[in-house]
């Protein structure tokens, strides 16, 4: 995926909806740590991290996981 189509800084909440809008479950406070949440994929059980300050390169490696879990990582940056 080029750099170019990520988006550059954003923010946590939105992170997570986009998760969320691609079927992923948001985790409670209690399983993040401060101010990280973690999301779960519904298929595979795997959790990702997120952190409260989401800058460009994070944003990459959360498509490069969406990626590997096989969901679109165009519908995923278009939710952001």
């Amino acid at each position: 995926m080029p750099r170019d189509k990520v988006p550059s800084d954003t923010t946590q909440r939105k992170v997570l909806k986009a998760f969320r809008k691609l079927g992923f479950e948001i985790l409670p406070h209690k399983y993040g740590k401060g101010s990280h949440r973690m999301v779960r994929d519904p298929k595979t059980g795997q959790e990702i991290t997120v952190q409260s300050k989401v800058f460009k390169q994070v944003l990459f490696d959360y498509c490069s996981k969406v990626s590997e879990l096989g969901y679109d990582v165009n519908q995923f940056i278009k939710h952001l």
